[in-house]
């Protein structure tokens, strides 16, 4: 059976939305969604507040949904309130969510699109939007239906998200692997980027830790029939039960890949770690084979400079025999630390 979907959106392409503009589109929709349902239906005044639409002192930190969201799922009443998220940008060191607020009843569906500051038309937005223009054209879904396909949307995200950190992790190993075989000089300098990288992807990795975990709760909440409106008919049947049992294995292996990839991140720092600690060393063994190679000729110079005779002295080649001294040790010094990779 087909139900009413609205979208409200906090950005658009180029830049936010004035905010006065934004909250007013909202506040129709949260006003056109209560006279939709009749007088049994009011939005409970947090659900306004965790938008950033208070009428008293705010509770809800409207700023954390973009730093630090917490997806969930919960029935209030004749209504249910959920929000989801995803990473808006895997690359830029960043922990910042794209959020999805949901009311839903048995016969609509409020979705309210926020974005943070640095994203505009972000993708998860965007496939949303693109899901709601079908949804109006030809859809017969009904709200379960719709509520479960945007999870599985967002489930997807995740995972795209995953996959680039994962395949970024493995392409750093790579490199790494090749500062063993033959190192130059300027690698160092590689090295300390390829850090500062890694640093960026543990704040991205470390961010999706508490939004993969509590998609997988949410979902497993819905599979396990915790979460409900009341009376006799309901937003979610049997058949909507078992989909999200599937899903729920799909958002609990996200969270396993999550893990899996952490482990990685802190192996290639530990890797980062010795092979700077390498450098150092490298670093001191040239220093001292280039004094050892100034010592010992000016060693020799100054023992052949002392003010007392010499049994060289004497000899037709004596001056030879120093020269012959300086250039040999220098020569074999040089082949030794040569060998020893330390010039």
């Amino acid at each position: 059976m087909s139900h009413v979907w609205r979208i409200v959106k906090n950005s658009k392409q180029g830049g936010h939305r004035p905010l006065a503009e934004f909250n007013a589109e909202l506040s129709g929709a949260l006003k056109e969604f209560e006279q939709a349902e009749g007088p049994a239906l009011a939005l409970h005044e947090t659900v306004r507040e965790s938008l950033g639409l208070m009428s008293g002192e705010q509770v809800v930190n409207i700023e954390s949904l973009f730093a630090s969201p917490y997806p969930y799922m919960h029935s209030h009443g004749s209504y249910l309130c959920g929000l989801v998220s995803t990473p808006t940008n895997a690359e830029d060191g960043i922990a910042e969510f794209t959020s999805l607020f949901i009311l839903a009843t048995r016969q609509q569906l409020l979705t309210v699109i926020l974005d943070p500051e640095t994203t505009y038309a972000g993708p998860f937005g965007q496939r949303l939007l693109n899901r709601q223009a079908d949804h109006l054209e030809k859809s017969t879904n009904d709200v379960g239906t719709s509520l479960l396909m945007i999870i599985r949307d967002n489930v997807t995200s995740l995972n795209f998200t995953l996959r680039e950190l994962t395949l970024e992790a493995e392409h750093i190993g790579e490199v790494l692997r090749e500062f063993g075989k033959d190192r130059k000089r300027d690698d160092f300098e590689s090295l300390k980027r390829i850090e500062a990288h890694l640093v960026r992807m543990r704040i991205e990795i470390e961010s999706l830790l508490s939004v993969t975990s509590a998609t997988a709760d949410l979902v497993q909440a819905i599979a396990s029939n915790d979460v409900e409106v009341e009376g006799d008919q309901h937003i979610f049947d049997r058949r909507h039960e078992i989909a999200a049992e599937m899903l729920a294995i799909q958002a609990k292996q996200t969270i396993a890949v999550r893990d899996r990839l952490d482990g990685k991140v802190n192996a290639l720092s530990s890797k980062c770690e010795t092979l700077r600690d390498k450098f150092f060393v490298e670093a001191t063994h040239r220093f001292g084979a280039i004094a050892a190679l100034l010592l010992v000729p000016t060693f020799i110079v100054g023992f052949y400079g002392q003010n007392i005779d010499f049994p060289e002295q004497s000899w037709i080649s004596g001056w030879g025999f120093s020269v012959f001294l300086i250039v040999t040790t220098t020569v074999a010094l040089t082949a030794y630390f040569r060998k020893r990779r330390w010039l």
